[in-house]
């Protein structure tokens, strides 16, 4: 189920990598870049956190999401005035977002981007950033409760 909703502008900080959808890229790439997440305690190294909500990013396209683009994971922060070593900002301007939920297994949020991807044409995309949000009550990979938000254009 998809809504359509307005989002005020926010920022995040956690660590990022440069990918793409072609070939496998981007879940090799977001796979190692989970992991880190987990291993290296990002969470604990966020001090301005504004919530426990984990963010998943998606901005810089190149083009559109056959491009490269960048992946942040990280937390909502009150201010990016101190961003930890290694770690990387953004922003993520207001605008018209859909919404979709998402509830099940991990492969459930692929399923989701992969429909999202088959609509491309008729979503009106902003390519601006989208961004995935993992409640923080999901703890567990097949037991998941998120959203996935992706900038639209409502002309």
């Amino acid at each position: 189920m998809k809504n359509l909703e307005t989002i005020q502008e926010f920022s995040i900080i956690g660590i990022s990598v440069r990918t793409n959808n072609t070939d496998n890229n981007a879940s090799v790439d977001l796979g190692v870049l989970w992991e880190r997440f987990y291993l290296e305690n990002i969470r604990n190294q966020i001090i301005n956190r504004i919530s426990e909500d984990i963010y998943c990013v998606y901005t810089d396209y190149a083009s559109d999401y056959k491009g490269e683009y960048t992946a942040i994971i990280g937390y909502k922060v009150d201010s990016i005035d101190f961003i930890p070593d290694g770690m990387t900002s953004c922003s993520i301007s207001q605008g018209n977002f859909l919404k979709y939920n998402v509830k099940g297994s991990i492969a459930s949020v692929a399923s989701v981007w992969q429909k999202i991807w088959a609509e491309d044409s008729v979503l009106n995309r902003e390519y601006t950033a989208d961004f995935d949000v993992y409640k923080s009550v999901s703890t567990d990979i097949d037991h998941i409760d998120m959203d996935v938000f992706v900038a639209v254009s409502l002309r």
